[in-house]
């Protein structure tokens, strides 16, 4: 008699998991990123007698929430090329702020350098030109050490991040 009411109890307790589960999905269906949950449940293993089997009732194996992988996926692969060229954009903008400046970018000196260079080649006698010449070309030099320093600098900073991220990284997977 305690066989079959402990039968009649583990079922009971079964569906009233799987009941509980289906009044969260109906209390959830309107939330934003929710996925629905199903309880998995299997026969228990049979009492084995002389006379043959005798099912033990059900039992939960399992909660498990319902969505779709390929989906899924695709928003992680989404998200994280979305990430990517953020941050790509972020240092391209970077980088074009510092040589496409307008007062202190390569184009200034380039502009500097070609016009005392045109000024040498239509009069190259003319001392205060080849002056002029030599210190465009002086300025343009100084400008490319300043961006290859600056350029250095982003970098370095750029190398630490990635340092940073892989060890947080690693530090999440442990």
């Amino acid at each position: 008699m305690s066989s079959i009411l402990s039968t009649g109890t583990g079922a009971l307790l079964a569906y009233q998991r799987a009941m509980s589960t289906v009044s969260g999905n109906v209390a959830n269906i309107g939330t934003a990123g929710y996925t629905r949950q199903v309880v998995q449940q299997s026969a228990m293993y049979p009492l084995g007698t002389g006379s043959g089997f005798f099912g033990m009732g059900v039992q939960v194996d399992s909660i498990t929430r319902t969505y779709d992988q390929f989906l899924t996926r695709q928003v992680m692969t989404a998200q994280s090329q979305s990430s990517y060229y953020d941050t790509y954009l972020a240092y391209a903008e970077e980088i074009d702020n510092i040589v496409a400046d307008p007062d202190a970018g390569v184009s200034p000196a380039i502009q500097s350098y070609f016009s005392s260079l045109q000024s040498v080649a239509t009069n190259p006698s003319n001392i205060p030109a080849r002056e002029s010449y030599l210190s465009s070309t002086q300025s343009l030099i100084n400008r490319f050490q300043i961006f290859e320093q600056r350029l250095s600098e982003v970098r370095d900073g750029i190398n630490g991040e990635i340092t940073n991220t892989v060890s947080s990284i690693n530090a999440l997977a442990e």
